[in-house]
């Protein structure tokens, strides 16, 4: 659990505090229109909701966690959106458990307004790239992230080594008394992890 915990579970390296670092750096005008890709259960929708000015809309494929409102069942593969409409994305540890990220990435693109821009957090490795089965998903290196990014016509307009926060992350997993449940949880076990030199980033990407 991280700060403003009354918004909900937030399980990911930094909590709100890279949403904030990213929003700030997108710079986003009042009242900006923002849609989360792999929402969850949307804990970062109610904190934009109390917290900013955004108008924001989730969409998560997990039927159990949308109401056809807030938070809207789909695939970010194939949004209903129309061209244009939004002024923002966000992909908050969430790119690397999708399918098909140059997909996603397409119709961030085709979603978003001249100027738009995409807010992402997520996994990075540093040794061999690998496929993950827990909540990890995909290990990929920077390099490899980046020329996505720029291959969908995205610009990468502010990067942020949050490495520290994901050790923190772990650290207070075991702190929590989790560290039974790593493996199941991760995907991979501790010494797997070592061997892949995790890290975490945080994007923002310009159309």
């Amino acid at each position: 659990m991280t700060e403003d915990a009354s918004f909900g579970p937030v399980c990911r390296p930094g909590g709100f505090s890279l949403t904030k670092l990213a929003l700030a750096r997108a710079d986003f005008p009042k009242g900006a229109k923002l849609v989360d890709l792999g929402c969850g259960q949307g804990a970062t929708l109610g904190y934009l909701a109390e917290r900013t000015s955004f108008q924001a809309v989730g969409v998560e494929q997990e039927k159990e966690f949308c109401d056809g409102e807030r938070i809207i069942q789909g695939d970010a593969k194939r949004l209903s959106f129309a061209d244009g409409s939004f002024d923002g994305a966000l992909l908050e540890c969430s790119l690397s458990r999708m399918a098909e990220p140059e997909e996603v990435l397409a119709e961030c693109f085709r979603i978003l307004k001249r100027g738009g821009a995409v807010c992402i957090t997520d996994m990075t490795c540093e040794a061999e790239e690998r496929q993950l089965a827990g909540v990890l998903g995909r290990l990929e290196h920077r390099e490899t992230l980046e020329r996505r990014f720029q291959e969908a016509g995205f610009t990468v307009e502010f990067y942020y080594d949050a490495s520290e926060e994901l050790k923190g992350f772990w650290g207070q997993l075991l702190f929590d008394g989790r560290a039974c449940e790593l493996p199941r949880l991760l995907g991979a076990d501790r010494a797997a992890l070592k061997e892949a030199r995790c890290g975490y980033g945080v994007w923002v990407l310009r159309k």
